[in-house]
């Protein structure tokens, strides 16, 4: 994970976020901190 996908990650914990739009297929297997998935709306 490097720094912008970590940012995203922190934010879309501190904020609820379930879907993201990202052409990067890392977040396929990345969690947030309550082991669920975020929803890559470009996959």
């Amino acid at each position: 994970m490097d720094l912008a996908d970590g940012t995203l990650m922190y934010i879309a914990n501190k904020e609820k976020i379930k879907n993201i739009l990202s052409i990067n297929s890392d977040f396929d297997i990345y969690r947030t901190l309550k082991k669920q998935n975020l929803n890559n709306l470009l996959r």
